[in-house]
């Protein structure tokens, strides 16, 4: 992979506030849209070289630089020694390399019980499909050949169990059903040179965590994922409205919510 070397590091500046600087990175995440966060995990994780979960200053810089944020002291930009000085913020142990799941769990809220049960539930269920690639050796987001586990899935895993029929755009006749299916899988992996059809663990909870942050009810989120995956959520069991401190059973859940359906 062959890497630009960011410029020089501007010199006399004092760098901006840990939380100044983290939020330069959510910008940054926001301006990609929902699965924004995900895609910078993603990039992370390609530049974890020994593939231990954990960056070094080195890794976490060239992450930054690889998701566009630029090395100067612009608004949506952060030089070397900002980048240095977030990083040493987050190093709390001195360690001299950070969680790169623990930095991005920094840049959203997690997902409440309830929605992350939802979650799991789907994942859980998705890799436990037999959809001929269960036993086959599959090439993982850093291209190294790993046996297919259950800490990851694939596009026919996903193709098996996704209804898109509710998707407004199928609805409204403007695209097919396999294209509103590739637009979902694509979410995961949105850069075409990167995709290697393998979703794993972590890339699903983060996309899902920024679908989360977007949603502001329990019960508008539970409806969203039961109809995305109803070969998941096959019952009618109560639901949980925790804004309303309530459960409802399936009727009442629809007749006292104020969302739209």
């Amino acid at each position: 992979m062959s890497r630009r070397y960011p410029g020089p590091v501007e010199v006399g500046t004092p760098p901006r506030a840990p939380d100044k600087l983290l939020d330069i990175v959510k910008l940054a995440c926001i301006g990609r849209g929902v699965a924004g966060i995900k895609m910078l995990g993603r990039t992370f994780r390609i530049f974890d070289d020994d593939g231990n979960k954990r960056l070094n200053f080195e890794e976490f810089k060239w992450g930054l630089r690889d998701y566009r944020i630029p090395n100067d002291s612009t608004t949506g930009g952060m030089t070397d020694t900002e980048a240095k000085f977030l990083f040493d913020d987050i190093d709390k142990d001195n360690t001299g390399n950070i969680s790169f799941d623990e930095f991005l769990s920094k840049l959203q809220p997690p997902m409440s019980p309830s929605r992350s049960k939802l979650v799991f539930a789907v994942f859980k269920h998705l890799a436990s499909l037999n959809t001929g690639t269960r036993d086959q050796t599959i090439t993982n987001s850093k291209g190294i050949e790993v046996q297919d586990s259950m800490d990851c899935i694939t596009y026919q895993d996903i193709m098996v169990a996704y209804d898109v029929t509710q998707h407004p755009k199928f609805k409204s006749g403007e695209w097919t059903k396999k294209q509103c299916l590739e637009e979902f899988i694509h979410t995961f992996e949105p850069d075409k040179t990167k995709r290697d059809g393998v979703i794993e663990k972590e890339e699903f909870i983060l996309y899902y965590e920024g679908v989360s942050a977007s949603i502001d009810r329990d019960v508008y989120f539970d409806y969203m994922m039961r109809q995305a995956w109803p070969h998941v959520f096959k019952d009618t069991s109560d639901r949980w409205d925790s804004k309303k401190g309530a459960v409802y059973n399936t009727e009442e859940w629809k007749n006292k919510s104020s969302i739209k359906f």
